[in-house]
């Protein structure tokens, strides 16, 4: 049980990290965003006449909880319709793909 917890919040700490890491692009350029990180996984609409650039990493966990110890790593940019980053998130998921809106 206390490896479960620890193993939590050390990804929390790390999705953390990337949030702070990811602030840094707010109020730059899609087209920058895409030159640094590369082609997106998946482009959703923000609903907003923008869009949220999805990048989904595959991570590897020694704990037995995640599935095959793989969990995935989303980290989504919001962008407006002018194509200047608004705001971004990251999130740990056990599915191949989700949606974090």
């Amino acid at each position: 049980m206390k490896r479960n917890l620890f193993f939590l919040i050390l990804l929390l700490a790390a999705c953390k990290t990337d949030e702070q890491l990811m602030d840094d692009w707010k109020g730059r350029s899609k087209v920058d965003l895409v030159a640094h990180w590369g082609a997106p996984t998946l482009i959703v609409s923000d609903n907003q006449s923008g869009e949220v650039l999805e990048y989904v990493l595959t991570l590897h966990s020694p704990d037995p909880a995640y599935r095959d110890g793989v969990y995935y790593r989303v980290r989504c940019f919001y962008v407006h319709a002018d194509g200047t980053v608004y705001f971004c998130k990251c999130e740990d998921s056990r599915v191949p793909k989700v949606d974090i809106q």
